[in-house]
């Protein structure tokens, strides 16, 4: 058996060191002349293989790698590079082994190769300010999706939510309202928002008769969650602070 344990790694890791999880003692007869042959068709999307002595066959055009053949001295420093960067999930490729032996009769057989990549939440993007007159109760209508940093959008791959929010004390001044049971008070001047998808119905009115510049400093809570890993986590979750820039403008 080619490989001896799950490999496994995290989301934008440059390099997934797949030498650990091989069977070095995989040729089994020492008399046999052992090669493995991998499509670069068959692995991940914008990955390939690296590792010592590593052969590339290309097509016509000379540019494009269509496998990669390599050798038991290649095992014990072969990896996975250039994973697409929001990936997070189970890879799987199969790796066929062809044995000769001294006599010159070769077998050939195809092993699956297994890696999971635990997820990673990226850095949001900043919350884009508000213009509002003056004494003017706006809602929040932030789109909370589009601060996610990670471009991925199937489970499978690795997606990312906002799965919480907390509105810290309003140091700047103002006020927050919503609905009955849709902020709850932290007990420090602040609120959780109970319902995410409903921060547009958190209304903020700025200070009485003020305009210029006013705060209100937020704490997002993103969750990324994959499917299918079974040694690394399938989830990840991080907290930012974060701020909406409220514009007053004074009314005459």
């Amino acid at each position: 058996t080619l490989q001896n344990s799950t490999a496994d790694g995290v989301e934008a890791s440059a390099n997934i060191d797949l030498s650990q999880h091989i069977n070095q003692n995989v040729a089994g007869d020492a008399n046999d002349v052992v090669s493995f042959r991998v499509m670069a068709s068959e692995l991940p999307e914008g990955a390939s293989l690296a590792g010592t002595n590593m052969r590339y066959h290309y097509d016509s055009s000379g540019k494009n790698i269509i496998e990669y053949v390599f050798t038991l001295e290649t095992l014990a420093n072969l990896s996975l590079v250039g994973v697409q960067e929001d990936f997070a999930g189970v890879y799987t490729f199969p790796v066929h082994k062809v044995s000769t032996d001294p006599q010159g009769d070769t077998v050939e057989t195809v092993e699956t190769l297994r890696v999971e990549i635990a997820p990673v939440v990226d850095q949001i993007d900043s919350i884009p300010g508000m213009t509002i007159q003056e004494d003017t109760p706006t809602a929040l209508a932030i789109n909370l999706q589009s601060l996610i940093g990670d471009s991925s959008i199937l489970n499978s791959k690795g997606t990312e939510v906002v799965s919480g929010i907390h509105f810290k004390a309003l140091t700047d001044g103002g006020t927050l309202n919503a609905p009955t049971g849709l902020l709850v008070s932290d007990g420090s001047g602040g609120y959780t928002l109970t319902d995410v998808s409903r921060i547009g119905e958190v209304i903020y009115t700025p200070p009485f008769n003020k305009h210029g510049t006013f705060n209100i400093p937020i704490e997002i809570t993103v969750t990324d969650t994959t499917t299918g890993n079974t040694i690394v986590s399938n989830t990840a979750t991080a907290t930012f602070n974060s701020n909406i820039a409220v514009v007053v403008e004074q009314v005459t």
